[in-house]
């Protein structure tokens, strides 16, 4: 089991939009380049200022090929986020691995 997480930090007053284009532009895009693959978003409660939070998306991919598609396509969402909405919406991603610890 593979996991992509990008971390959001979403400006308060952007939360509902980013929370639609979540749903409609990212969730439904990387859907389309890896199917297989399951999404869970998370609140980073300790993150909020009350200018701003952040949130963990994190995609479970089951391969190596699927881990690449997810990747290349977050990118691309991401930075046509960072372009609409600046610093309002930034991103950062990170590929871990699980370890059977």
């Amino acid at each position: 089991m593979f996991l992509f997480n990008t971390t959001f930090t979403v400006d308060d007053r952007e939360f509902l939009w980013w929370q639609d284009w979540m749903r409609e532009t990212y969730k439904a895009g990387i859907l389309e380049v890896a199917p297989d693959s399951e999404l869970s978003v998370y609140s980073i409660d300790a993150t909020s200022d009350g200018v701003s939070k952040s949130f963990s998306a994190q995609w479970h991919c089951s391969t190596l090929q699927d881990l690449g598609r997810v990747r290349l396509k977050s990118m691309s969402l991401c930075q046509k986020l960072l372009a609409e909405k600046g610093e309002r919406c930034l991103s950062f991603t990170t590929l871990m691995r699980r370890l059977n610890i």
